[in-house]
């Protein structure tokens, strides 16, 4: 059985978000409760910046919408 390139970029796809997802689960929920000072605080940012990173893009997203809408209500009006 062949294994289509698509499903390839998909199975890499999938790993890496697992990936990411799995780093900032550890960092938000776990990291709050090592000691100052621990070596694996070394791998992580301050903790406001898992709050702050993933909001940017939702708020790019959000803008994004709000600008279309606009658009689309403004050109639907009746003069």
């Amino acid at each position: 059985m062949s294994v289509n390139q698509d499903q390839v970029y998909g199975y890499a796809l999938l790993v890496t978000v697992l990936s990411l997802y799995a780093y900032w689960l550890f960092w938000t929920l776990v990291t709050p409760f090592i000691e100052e000072g621990h070596f694996v605080l070394n791998w992580f940012l301050p903790l406001h910046f898992a709050i702050s990173i993933p909001m940017l893009p939702i708020l790019i997203i959000l803008c994004l919408i709000i600008t279309f809408l606009s658009f689309v209500m403004i050109e639907s009006m009746q003069y």
